[in-house]
């Protein structure tokens, strides 16, 4: 299998620099998911921001964490994440035991740590159903904290993202690499309740934000010149968890400002990643962005349909790459050629790493149950399946 995506044959010192800056230390340089990332440099240095998050200022002790990582990126099919993982879960002292009773199916670890094995439920829960019920909310909010909950569906949604990513792109395992002999993933399928139809997690007023928070968002380019819109609930509830959210600051401006899709194919891939993920609160908001954005209903509607059909091509197969994403982790051959021959490929690169980022925001602001302002949109019945 060639690479679609040939990574850099080393990182631009420059680059280097940067990205050590942003994470805070030093980086494997010589892995393939970073010269790969490399190509598109804007989007290395936003990855590695919210990524130096996950792995370095997680809530999740680094057992857990590691746990978590492994079943996400098996279900999600990711061998390259998974191989890296493998390795630093061992560092972390978590045997090949633990490992391949977590990666089977978490539900025949009745003996094992009971919180362990709410967590790895929950993982599952969010990858196929984009929340996180009642009971398990209850059990994890009282054993970890908000925060670090908030560090759970942060772990899965990047996890996520980086298995579509290097799937996607086709990424070599590195020389060292090799893939674990673990059992079948079973996922589980013990999900109670539903999603939650009141607040968990109350979003905090921006007056009540830090100081430090307020100033470094006010610089951000969804708020500059509009500091009124940190008002939103969506905000509110991110500044319950201030690390993170300052995180994922820098995907949200690269996201806005830097994104190599247009406007009109960035919308589109946001309300589609949204109905895959049941993300009621930015679907609405972003049907509202997208028709600011020249999509008028018609093409709203289609994306509300199990086979929509579009006027564009380009609109047709950036669709159907997201479909291919949410269901298998990756998109077709067939898909990737069409895809460059529409598309830069730093256009499809954006285009996996807006699905997945939005796969963050449905997934945090559905366990917070956070309600949405007052509209008339509503997220409708997803009428296709995972």
């Amino acid at each position: 299998m060639s690479q679609r995506i040939k990574p850099v044959a080393s990182i631009d010192a420059n680059l280097l620099e940067r990205a050590e800056l942003t994470v805070g230390g030093p980086i494997r340089s010589e892995a393939n998911v970073y010269r790969t990332l490399a190509t598109y440099p804007q989007l290395l240095l936003a990855w590695l921001s919210w990524g130096s998050h996950v792995l370095r200022s997680n809530g999740l002790d680094a057992q857990l964490r590691e746990l978590v990582i492994l079943r996400t990126t098996l279900v999600c099919g990711g061998q390259y994440p998974l191989t890296q993982h493998v390795r630093i879960a061992h560092e972390c002292g978590v045997t090949d035991e633990e490992i391949a009773k977590f990666s089977g199916d978490p539900t025949s670890a009745l003996q094992g740590n009971k919180s362990h094995r709410t967590v790895m439920l929950s993982v599952d829960q969010l990858l196929h159903r984009g929340h996180i019920d009642d009971r398990r909310w209850n059990e994890l909010t009282e054993s970890l904290g908000v925060e670090a909950v908030f560090d759970l569906v942060s772990t899965v949604a990047f996890y996520r993202l980086a298995s579509w990513m290097l799937n996607t792109c086709q990424t070599a395992l590195d020389p060292e690499q090799t893939i674990p002999d673990l059992p079948s993933v079973k996922v589980s399928r013990v999900f109670e309740g539903t999603a939650p139809d009141s607040q968990r997690v109350p979003p905090i007023p921006v007056e009540r934000w830090s100081n430090q928070l307020q100033d470094e968002t006010a610089s951000w380019p969804r708020f500059t010149g509009r500091p009124d819109l940190r008002n939103a609930r969506v905000y509110g509830t991110l500044a319950n968890h201030e690390t993170l959210f300052t995180a994922i600051g820098p995907a949200m401006g690269h996201l806005l400002v830097g994104n190599a899709l247009d406007d009109f194919l960035r919308e589109i891939v946001i309300v589609r990643s949204c109905l895959h993920d049941r993300g009621a609160y930015p679907f609405r908001q972003h049907v509202r962005i997208a028709a600011e954005s020249g999509v008028d209903q018609p093409t709203i509607m289609e994306l509300a349909s199990k086979n929509p059909s579009f006027r564009s091509a380009d609109e047709q197969v950036v669709v159907k790459a997201v479909d291919e994403l949410h269901r298998e982790s990756s998109v077709t051959d067939n898909t990737w050629d069409e895809l460059v021959r529409r598309l830069s490929t730093d256009a499809i690169m954006d285009m996996v790493f807006t699905a997945g980022f939005y796969g963050l925001i449905s997934f945090v602001l559905n366990v917070s149950g956070t309600q949405l302002e007052p509209g008339t949109v509503e997220l409708a019945p997803r009428p296709f399946d995972k």
